[in-house]
Parts: structure tokens; C-alpha cells; sequence
């Protein structure tokens, strides 16, 4: 199928959008230089005949600009409404923008869009001349610089970017009132298939994990753009892809083309992981009207569909005719090969020392890319990763080496835009691993290694570079209640107590510049010694030296906050595990997704009711104002311990007198013993010549006897845990980044 969509129409309905607005905002002047630009250019902007279309471009158009509100301001889960807060407005150059109370004033937001007119005049001064890249340029331009600006009054929390991509994609396949097709893909199975890595070793794990959540996480992509690729439409098509989801718009009456690419799609899937990995679809077809008045049905509709293809997976692959199809029970698979020592899927290749398969193989030089990456291109075949039989991508450090039948290239992050006469793409994407330093890693010197810079750290090396005892730490973080946010949280909004799709579509945007762009810089910037095994959509999963790990997820729960404009209806929960870094990766998931229920599901502290927006810790939920005071503390007595001025025993001591409080709380035990036992143990532990600190340490100490104080009270409720994290850090003197121990 073909339907060779009218590019100068979807210019028309772009061009006409910010016409509308620049003759509403700017002088005459300014005015008339956009519109000489234009004529010479010979772009025309009128559209004739479709008035539904020209309805919607219309939307929220007032006679002045306004600034825009933060879609995490309009989102609420009671009957109070949110603080309203706003974004500056500015180019985009930074994936965290922080919201304020305070609006920008009518004089910035119009001197804005001068300098707005003047961009697009110079933007379409220099344009390239294919119109299809020409328009995925324009979006590249819209997402730098109108990403802070509203759609208008009535949409006052969509940018203006995310619109003119909605409607793009709109005018590709409707251009007379018709109805289009709005399809749902959602590939399941994905994080299953990932931590099935066997082999125990932490280095050949740290070599494939990171490869491997790279390769599975573009399978959503690839499937959607072979799609596209099929009915001959644009990748703007693609509105919404994140978490193994992705939304397109196509033309209606296209079920046969569906069902084939579906079929094929899942046949190449069961293949290669063996029914672990199945793609369910929904589809149907709305109008302009249902978009804009009735989104809501329509996503209940396919979520409804996907649910019932979900208890169905692979049905047109092992039913045929009605019956069993037998035969696609059993994979063709060798019985007399050694298999892969990683995956234990494939048969390993018997010319690979390691005993790997040719798919780990595959994932231990994507390991080695990622880092270096600035373009992910897709194209047919013979890429670093085949994807599907017509689907590759390759993994590009430099423009000059993107290959000539490049179908579509995906700038990472904030690279420069390559000058190629292919369409573009942006993303953020979390690239970054800890690798090896120029002349190796001295962890592995030590054990008689040599490893090369630039080759991802193992799980060991990691642990060696951690302060105190060698630990690796697994930290899972998510949005809480999400579901209900994007069904509910908008309904607030106005009277009509709906959504729509380009508000789906912002919040979506918002969650993934923090979970991928910003947490990438974060880690890159400061903790450099976390590996990302997946961060995007809603959540992330790291794993690194167990004390960056958790001062990251102090950070990134002040940042969460502090980008969702202090909104307490959307809240972050977190799990931490801290363990060797041998413990197989399967087991270590496991532990670190039963902390993260944890965090969700059992009120901590003086709660009573419910989780969430919590961390857990060896398997104790705090509120994250709480985490932070316990790892203060922590760090203190580790420090103490270190330096000598507390013993160790006394820390052990102190366990016990924990217990003895708790029974206390329960009504057990009684002050007159715990005080006195206490307070003997103060005197015979706080000794010595070190007269400041002793101070410090005894008045520490002295106030735990104080247990009606509430202070003390916290300080007794979560001793274990301090004192547990305290032994974490008492270990041995901190060490450089590179292992090079420092003797203060």
C-alpha cells in the first residue's frame, strides 16, 4: 500500500498554524518579512477545502500569546485543584525545565515570538529541498523552539510542538473530514527476556545487560516504522513511543495490511525468543471530532482489545484452521551443541572463546557502541542490529559514516543535526555506561586482567570503586499510579472532564525528556560509576557502586519533585538491594522488584494507611525525607567507626538496645531497664583523647536517652537501618574512581 501522502498539504497545515499566530502576536513589520520569505520561497499556506482541519489548527488562537502551564500542574487525583505553575519561555536546549508559580510577563512571551519569526524565517531560508525531510527538519526546529510555548488558551498545557506534530501527522492521512485509524502496539515480554542472562559472572553480565535492554527497547520502533514503511507514510506518524508502547495514525480501511504485518511480525518474535516476546495490537477507526471531544472511549477501546489479545498471544502463529498448529510448539533448536553460556537460549558458536551465542556476540559489540553513540539509523538490512528481516539499525559515532540507504536518523540526546537528505528524528536516550579508563582498570590489574578502555565495567569493578564494603547496589524507581494519572488525573481540567490525545502525548513527552534525558546527564555529570540498565517512559532500573546508588536516589527523588512543580498527586516510589556483585542478575531483580512492591504497597513510619511515594531498604519502607536523614546518619557513625572513636561492638550494642525500644513500643519491655544499660554503655564506649570529637559523639549518643523526646523517637524507630547502612560504610578508607585507595 502506498498512499503517497500530499507533503505540501502537511506543510500548508503547518505553516498556516504559526501564520495564525504570528499575525495575532507580532508587529506589521515583522509580519510582512515572514510572509516575503514565504512568497519567495513560493510556500503557500491557504487551505480551501478542508474546513475540519482548518477548525482544529484554529484551537486556542487568541489576540495575545499566554504562556504555557505545566501539564503536571493540571494533573489531580482529588477534587483539589493544583497549583498553576509555568514554563519560561526559551529554546530548548536542556531536557529539565523547572515550572514556576509565577507566569512570564506579556512583554517576554512577545518578545519571544520575534525571536520565534526570525528563527522560522532563517529556518526556511535554509531548508533542505525533499519534502518529506524538509517537514521531519521542521519538526526537529519545532521541538527546539516551541517546546515552552502553549498551543493557546484553551490548551494552555500542550506545547505548541507537540501539536504541530499531531497535527502533521493528522494531515498525512485525512485531508476531506475522513476517518483515520488510530493503532495501538504494545510488545510484551520484554523485561522477562532480559534478565534471563544465566551466566553468574558480574563481567560477562556488565558486557551484555546494557546491550541487550538497548536492542529490546527498539523493537516497539522498528516495529512501527516497518509498518509506516508498508502504507507509505511518514515516521511523524509514529505520535507516541515509549515503555514497549507506541501510538500511530494511518489512513482507515488498512485491517488486511495489519493483520499481515502483525502475523509476519510475530512469526520473525516467536522465532528468535521463543514465544517470550509477542506484539498485541488494537485499532480503530475516529474522526477529528473523537480526537479532539471523544479521545477517552477511544483509548478504553483499545485498551479493552489488547487485554483480549494478551489471553490470546501468538494466535495466528500456533492456531491454524481452527486447530493446534503442532508444529509451532517446537523450536527447531540443537540438542547436541553446547549452548551459549550466557543466555542458554542458542547454541553457541564454536569459534567464540567465551562460548557465546551469535545474539550475545551481537550484544557485546553493541555494549562497546552505545557510550559513543550520536545517531541510531534505521535502514533494511546489515546493521549492527537486525532487528526484523526488513528492519536494521546501526549505532553511528560520526556523521560521515551514516550509511547511504539510511531510511531514518534518530539524533541522541543534544548532538548536532547531521546534513543528510534523510528524515530526523530526536530522542533522549540513557547512553552512558561506566567504562575503562585509559590503561585499564586497576580492580582488574589486581586480579591479573587487562581490560581495554572504553569496555564496559563489570559488576566487580564496580563494587571495588564503592566506599566502605564492596557492594553493588539495584535500584528500581516508577511513577506512582501512572494508570490512573493519564486517565483520571486530567479530568479535572475543565467541565468537559476530558483528555485528548495531544495532552496524552505532552505528558508522555514530559516523563521521558526526566527519566531518559535528564537522568542520563545526572549520571553522567556526577554518578559515573551507575550503569543504566533501562531509564525512559516512567521508570528506570540502575545498578552501580551501592553508595552512589543511593545518594542518586535521594537526588533524583528532589529533582522528581522539583520538576512535577512540587505536585503531590505524582509521587516516585523506589526499591533499593545491596549485594555482592556475584549474586545472579534473575535473583537480584527479583530482590529489588519485592523492595520496590514494598515501597508501594506497606505504609512506613508513622503512616497507617498506604505506600507509595517511599524507597525501601533492606526491606524497610521510609518516606524519602526520612531516607535522606537515615543516610545522614548513617554516614556519620561509618565515619566515626572508621576513624576509631566508636568500636564496632558498640554499634552491635546499640542493635540490641533497638530491640529492647521495640518492645518497649509494644508495650513489652520498660524505660527503667533500657535507660540505664544504655546510658552504662555510653560511658564505657565514649572514651578517648580526641576531645571535639568526643563532644560531638557524646551529646549524639546522650540524646538517645532522651525517648519521650520525638526526635529521639525517629532516630530509635529506624536505628537498624542507620546502623545497617552504617556497616556499609565503615568498612575500609574511601578509594578514588579508579580504585587508588586514599590514606587520609
Amino acid at each position: 500500500m502506498n498512499k503517497n501522502p500530499n507533503f505540501q498539504y502537511v506543510e500548508k497545515a503547518l505553516i498556516k498554524i504559526l501564520m495564525n499566530r504570528f499575525s495575532a502576536f507580532l508587529p506589521q513589520d515583522d509580519l510582512r518579512k515572514i510572509k516575503e520569505c514565504l512568497s519567495m520561497l513560493n510556500f503557500s499556506y491557504d487551505l480551501i477545502e478542508d474546513t475540519s482541519l482548518f477548525e482544529l489548527i484554529e484551537e486556542g488562537t487568541g489576540r495575545f500569546p499566554s504562556p504555557l502551564r505545566s501539564i503536571f500542574s493540571q494533573l489531580s487525583l482529588s477534587h483539589e485543584k493544583p497549583i498553576p505553575s509555568y514554563y519560561a519561555p526559551m529554546p530548548l536546549h536542556e531536557p529539565f525545565m523547572t515550572p514556576s508559580e509565577v507566569p512570564p510577563s506579556l512583554n517576554t512571551l512577545e518578545n519571544y515570538w520575534k525571536t520565534i519569526a526570525k528563527e522560522f524565517s532563517r529556518f526556511w531560508s535554509n531548508c533542505p529541498d525533499d519534502a518529506q525531510v524538509r517537514i521531519s527538519y521542521f519538526l526537529y526546529w519545532a521541538d527546539q523552539w516551541l517546546s515552552n510555548i502553549p498551543v493557546g488558551s484553551k490548551k494552555e498545557s500542550v506545547p505548541l510542538s507537540v501539536y504541530i506534530r499531531l497535527v502533521a501527522s493528522i494531515a498525512s492521512v485525512i485531508q476531506k473530514g475522513e476517518h483515520l485509524t488510530l493503532l495501538m502496539g504494545d510488545i510484551s515480554g520484554i523485561q522477562r527476556y532480559l534478565f534471563d542472562i544465566s551466566r553468574i559472572g558480574g563481567g560477562s553480565v556488565a558486557k551484555l545487560l546494557r546491550a541487550r535492554s538497548f536492542s529490546l527497547g527498539l523493537i516497539a520502533d522498528a516495529a512501527a516504522y516497518d509498518l509506516l514503511e508498508r502504507l507509505g507514510l511518514p515516521v511523524w506518524n509514529l505520535v507516541l513511543s515509549a515503555g514497549g508502547v507506541f501510538y500511530l495514525l494511518a489512513p482507515k480501511g488498512i485491517d488486511t495490511f495489519i493483520e499481515q504485518w502483525k502475523k509476519e511480525i510475530n512469526q520473525h518474535l516467536y522465532e528468535k525468543y521463543h514465544g517470550t516476546i509477542v506484539l498485541h495490537t488494537s485499532k480503530t477507526e475516529v474522526s477529528l471530532h473523537q480526537l479532539e471531544n471523544d479521545f477517552p472511549s477511544c483509548l478504553t477501546n483499545l485498551f479493552q482489545q489488547i487485554r483480549k489479545s494478551k489471553s490470546r498471544s501468538f494466535e495466528e502463529i500456533v492456531i491454524r484452521d481452527g486447530k493446534w498448529n503442532e508444529d509451532a510448539f517446537i523450536h527447531n533448536v540443537s540438542t547436541t551443541e553446547e549452548f551459549c553460556k550466557s543466555c542458554r537460549r542458542y547454541p553457541a558458536d564454536a569459534e567464540n572463546e567465551e562460548k557465546l551465542c551469535r545474539y550475545c556476540q551481537e550484544d557485546e559489540k553493541i555494549g562497546k557502541l552505545i557510550p559513543k553513540t550520536k545517531y541510531i539509523v534505521f535502514h533494511q538490512k546489515n546493521g549492527d542490529i537486525s532487528i526484523f528481516p526488513n528492519v536494521s539499525v546501526s549505532l553511528i559515532q560520526a556523521e560521515e559514516h551514516i550509511p547511504t540507504d539510511s531510511k531514518l536518523i534518530v539524533i541522541i540526546n543534544q548532538h548536532p543535526i547531521p546534513k543528510k537528505e534523510v528524515p530526523i528524528q530526536q530522542r533522549w536516550m540513557t547512553n552512558y555506561i561506566p567504562t575503562a579508563p585509559k590503561g585499564g582498570c586497576n580492580h582488574c590489574k589486581e586480579q591479573g586482567l587487562f581490560t581495554e578502555e572504553g569496555i564496559p565495567l563489570s559488576f566487580n569493578c564496580l563494587a571495588s570503586l564503592a566506599k566502605g564494603k564492596e557492594r553493588i547496589a539495584y535500584l528500581k524507581a516508577d511513577v506512582d499510579r501512572l494508570g490512573m494519572l493519564f486517565s483520571f488525573g486530567l479530568r479535572n481540567k475543565d467541565e468537559r472532564g476530558l483528555y485528548t490525545l495531544d495532552e496524552i502525548m505532552t505528558l508522555s513527552r514530559y516523563l521521558e525528556r526526566f527519566f531518559a534525558g535528564h537522568v542520563n546527564e545526572m549520571i553522567e555529570k556526577k554518578y559515573r560509576n551507575i550503569y543504566t540498565v533501562f531509564s525512559g517512559g516512567d521508570d528506570l532500573f540502575l545498578i552501580g557502586s551501592w553508595n552512589e546508588v543511593i545518594e542518586f536516589a535521594k537526588e533524583i527523588h528532589q529533582q522528581f519533585v522539583t520538576y512535577v512543580g512540587g505536585n503531590t498527586d505524582v509521587t516516585l516510589s523506589a526499591g533499593i538491594e545491596i549485594v555482592r556483585s556475584r549474586i545472579p542478575l534473575p535473583h537480584a531483580t527479583k530482590m529489588v522488584e519485592e523492595q520496590l512492591e514494598l515501597a508501594k504497597e506497606k505504609p512506613s513510619y508513622n503512616r497507617k494507611l498506604e505506600g507509595r511515594n517511599q524507597i525501601a531498604i533492606r526491606h524497610k519502607p521510609v518516606e524519602w525525607g526520612d531516607f535522606e536523614k537515615i543516610l545522614s546518619e548513617a554516614e556519620r557513625l561509618g565515619k566515626w567507626c572508621l576513624k576509631g572513636w566508636i568500636s564496632s561492638s558498640f554499634l552491635h550494642k546499640l542493635h540490641y538496645f533497638a530491640n529492647m525500644y521495640q518492645s518497649l513500643q509494644k508495650g513489652q519491655g520498660s524505660a527503667f531497664k533500657l535507660v540505664p544499660l544504655l546510658n552504662d554503655q555510653i560511658q564505657r564506649n565514649i572514651t578517648g583523647t580526641f576531645e571535639n570529637e568526643r563532644q560531638e559523639i557524646g551529646n549524639w549518643f546522650s540524646q538517645l536517652l532522651q525517648i519521650d523526646v520525638a526526635e529521639v523517637r525517629w532516630k530509635w524507630a529506624h536505628m537498624k537501618l542507620i546502623l545497617e547502612v552504617a556497616q556499609l560504610y565503615r568498612e575500609r578508607e574511601e578509594k578514588d574512581s579508579y580504585g587508588n585507595q586514599n590514606i587520609s
